[in-house]
């Protein structure tokens, strides 16, 4: 997503519901994808849909790099002290997320948390409760909710376009070697396991193959299986999860078949979809990290919904970790 982040955002746009024009918006780590983030809002700002962009990050080098910010940081404390933050965009190491997002949500902060949200339920539970209990929202930075593609998608499967839903594969290898801060799972497997929670209300139940190395594989690669409970009411879906670090091709890809139908979709994509083989144009074309942001500056308050779907993640991403480590 990240070479595609200011996509479609060469209109400045005047009205948006809810949205104050003059919102100053904090990235706190400015690495690689804080970095995107960063990026992102200056375009934001240049066509006036927010005022005021500031940057944090312990390393004085990583902020001067944004000299065009409104201001810099080296503390998130001074930031906050500073700064009358609307919402602020936490993109630090994985094992601050926690911690630091209490820290931003105790001071009545909108809160847009990179993934992983939480590493454990309860850590997601606390966050949540964090926001209600003092008037704020927490949001979590799975993108591709935001994907015009993936809403259409959505709306494919709720008029039953295809049928009952049978078979899913989500597709994401990467051309870049593995980074060292980062896991397969929370790196590359995680959009795809938060779609089958936006997709499908049901649990999955996991495993995860031990034979899958694809040969166009070079580095750090997984297969993810997985599938309802066949006893249960709803459909019985089944389906895969395949990423890889250090790819010969860069795939970002999802198809989900059904008993009347297919529907696909190239998220590297914004304009189209395929529905049973044909090219159908999305309405939209918007960027998803755009969207993400408008979503979050312009929702004052939590909702149920919103807590079940990142609530729902933490809980599938909790069980295919498990299930990885009960095989290693």
């Amino acid at each position: 997503m990240g070479a595609r982040a200011t996509q479609g955002m060469a209109q400045p746009r005047t009205e948006i519901e809810g949205l104050q024009m003059s919102s100053t918006v904090g990235v706190v780590g400015c690495g690689r994808w804080g970095s995107v983030h960063l990026n992102n809002l200056l375009e934001m700002k240049r066509i006036g849909l927010i005022g005021r962009v500031v940057a944090c990050d312990l390393t004085e080098k990583t902020t001067q790099s944004f000299l065009n910010s409104d201001a810099r940081y080296r503390t998130w404390q001074a930031m906050c002290k500073s700064e009358k933050l609307d919402l602020i965009v936490l993109a630090t190491p994985n094992n601050t997320h926690y911690p630091l997002g209490m820290a931003f949500l105790a001071e009545n902060i909108k809160t847009l948390i990179e993934k992983p949200f939480a590493p454990t339920f309860e850590e997601a539970a606390d966050l949540i409760q964090q926001a209600k209990a003092n008037d704020t929202v927490v949001f979590c930075g799975h993108l591709l909710r935001h994907h015009p593609g993936v809403i259409r998608m959505a709306q494919i499967l709720l008029e039953d376009q295809i049928g009952n839903p049978t078979s899913i594969l989500y597709r994401r290898t990467s051309l870049r070697e593995k980074p060292q801060s980062m896991n397969l799972l929370d790196g590359l497997a995680s959009h795809g396991v938060d779609l089958l929670a936006y997709f499908f209300p049901q649990r999955f139940d996991f495993s995860v193959s031990s034979n899958f190395q694809p040969s166009a594989i070079k580095a750090e690669s997984t297969l993810l299986e997985f599938s309802t409970n066949p006893s249960r009411t709803e459909p019985h879906v089944t389906g895969r999860i395949e990423v890889g670090w250090g790819a010969a091709q860069e795939r970002r890809e999802i198809h989900i078949k059904g008993d009347r139908g297919t529907t696909s979709l190239d998220f590297g994509q914004h304009e189209q979809l395929q529905l049973n083989g044909i090219n159908i144009q999305l309405e939209s074309s918007s960027n998803p990290l755009l969207a993400q942001i408008l979503a979050s500056l312009t929702c004052d308050k939590m909702t149920s919904k919103q807590e079940s779907a990142i609530l729902s993640t933490v809980v599938n991403m909790e069980q295919v970790k498990t299930c990885t480590t009960r095989q290693s």
